[in-house]
């Protein structure tokens, strides 16, 4: 279960509904954009992230994993923006960067003995 905090609120998202309406509910406290990340729902067979921009909804679902990733959202806000840099509108920036985290997930690499998996950048890279 994840939960979002604004100045006045702080709500629980556990499933698909509560995600929706916390979608909703950041975009009217002034948010042009959301991109809201469905990684912690553990009611879904698979992922989904949401975005909305007040006019256009999306969403970006992949299989759900059984990897423990570090960084993934951070990964995820650095890909974005890296997509936006390379001139890309937003949604189509975001729906590339989500692509990219799962593969990168989906290619990470447990070193050592620990449970937390390393996300691998450069899978694109090897075919």
């Amino acid at each position: 279960m994840a939960n979002y905090s604004t100045a006045a609120h702080s709500h629980p998202i556990d499933d698909d509904e509560a995600a929706n309406a916390a979608l909703v509910e950041l975009l009217t406290l002034g948010a042009r954009a959301m991109l809201l990340k469905g990684g912690h729902l553990q009611n879904s067979a698979g992922m989904v992230d949401r975005y909305s921009d007040g006019q256009t909804r999306a969403e970006f679902a992949h299989d759900r994993l059984d990897v423990e990733g570090h960084g993934a959202g951070c990964t995820l806000a650095s890909a974005i923006a890296a997509n936006l840099c390379r001139g890309m509108p937003l949604l189509a920036a975001c729906e590339a960067a989500t692509d990219y985290v799962h593969g990168a997930l989906r290619h990470a690499t447990r070193p050592g003995r620990t449970r937390v998996a390393v996300l691998d950048h450069f899978w694109q890279l090897r075919g």
